[in-house]
């Protein structure tokens, strides 16, 4: 993404397969995988046609797949474990949320069409409603990332103060985690451990409180 002149090929390709065949896209992203498969093979006969490297092309594939049918430049955020939230406010400003802090990402789409493009990419795949009926809207992905399984919450430009197309990505786990790893993390400690094991088998409720990606749909898991 940040290699030279790697910004120049990628919107190359993308603006000859992407911007140029808007009805062969949206078939494609609510196709069949033989219509995957297609748009991925002129892609890649597009590259070598163009591009003497192999490595730069595999990586620009890479990134067209993730344009097209994923979570584009969001990718690496989705991947990571250590990530809980991700928020979109425009096509320059991303924020991630790592261990309950918010932190503001060097990471943007080429500019604010490249952004509005994927966007409605975006919506046409998960089939929400495009309209401004549906301008606050959301959709649960749970298999972009075995890992994971993702809320992304959608606000269209009519509704947002800003006037742009905003999106919030909250990431839970599939598999929750080990009192240990807890432990390990410095959650809580053995005897904070002991103490909430005796408070569930006496019968105690519970009152669970924190700021947004402290841990505590964690700990409810656990417990």
């Amino acid at each position: 993404y940040f290699l030279p002149d790697f910004k120049d090929k990628f919107v190359d390709l993308r603006s000859n397969l992407v911007d140029l065949n808007d009805a062969l896209i949206k078939k494609c992203i609510v196709g069949t995988e033989q219509d995957f498969l297609m748009l991925m093979q002129k892609a890649k006969e597009y590259l070598f046609a163009t591009i003497d490297n192999n490595g730069l092309i595999t990586m620009l594939l890479s990134l067209f797949q993730d344009c097209v049918f994923g979570y584009y430049v969001l990718t690496p955020f989705i991947k990571d474990p250590i990530v809980s939230d991700i928020k979109v406010y425009s096509w320059d400003h991303i924020t991630v949320k790592v261990n309950g802090d918010r932190y503001l990402t060097n990471i943007k789409f080429f500019d604010e069409d490249d952004y509005n493009r994927w966007y409605d990419r975006l919506l046409r795949i998960n089939r929400l409603d495009r309209s401004i009926d549906g301008a606050l809207n959301n959709f649960t992905d749970r298999k972009s990332i075995d890992s994971f399984y993702m809320r992304v919450d959608i606000q269209k430009e009519e509704v947002t103060s800003s006037g742009q197309n905003m999106l919030h990505i909250r990431k839970t786990p599939t598999v929750k985690y080990t009192w240990q790893y807890l432990v390990d993390n410095k959650m809580l400690d053995d005897n904070c451990i002991e103490y909430l094991r005796d408070r569930v088998v006496n019968g105690y409720g519970f009152l669970i409180s924190g700021r947004g990606g402290s841990g505590k749909s964690t700990l409810l898991k656990n417990m």
